[in-house]
């Protein structure tokens, strides 16, 4: 599958997409590339299509000199990979919650004898320094979600699904692929 370079800015406090990025780094050329190369072709225009989609028109010479399907996000392909981004992303953000529930027991309530108490002295411990820890203060409302094991099961259900899912969808299709002379 191609890789969605995203022309979207995500991550917190980010500026820059990932399209940004690859004006300073050659990740197309080097790592991106599904190229569709035809010669020796009568005529000025054609029409390309995959899976009765209209990709684009090109000319005779871009057909010649080749075309970088990977940069096309309205491919059947692409769209494809972007799901499996999406769903990937989705999963990095469950992941991140358990990291946070992790660090917060080890690097917090660990030394204050409460490691996965989970109860109310820890929450109480955990508002007392608040003030005192922005690390802390930032992850309140998950760390007051996660101490329940029924909210990480349920995390850890949804995290599964979504594994799943990214496997089921990542597989190879055939594509019907049409080159259609416009001139």
């Amino acid at each position: 599958l191609p890789y969605p370079v995203d022309t979207v800015s995500r991550g917190w406090g980010n500026t820059k997409s990932q399209y940004d990025g690859c004006k300073l780094v050659p990740f197309i050329k080097e790592f991106n590339q599904e190229f569709l190369q035809i010669k020796t072709l009568k005529g000025k225009l054609y029409e390309l299509k995959i899976d009765d989609q209209l990709i684009g028109r090109f000319s005779v010479e871009n057909l010649e000199q080749g075309i970088n399907l990977a940069t096309f996000s309205n491919t059947p392909q692409c769209q494809q990979a972007t799901k499996v981004m999406i769903l990937n992303e989705e999963r990095l953000e469950i992941e991140k919650r358990f990291r946070d529930y992790a660090w917060m027991e080890f690097s917090f309530f660990q030394e204050k004898g409460l490691l996965f108490a989970d109860n109310q002295a820890a929450m109480d411990t955990l508002r007392f320094n608040l003030e005192n820890n922005i690390f802390l203060k930032g992850n309140f409302d998950m760390y007051s979600k996660a101490r329940y094991p029924e909210i990480r099961k349920v995390w850890q259900d949804e995290l599964d699904l979504i594994v799943n899912t990214i496997y089921k969808i990542n597989k190879p299709v055939t594509h019907k692929v049409q080159l259609i002379k416009i001139k």
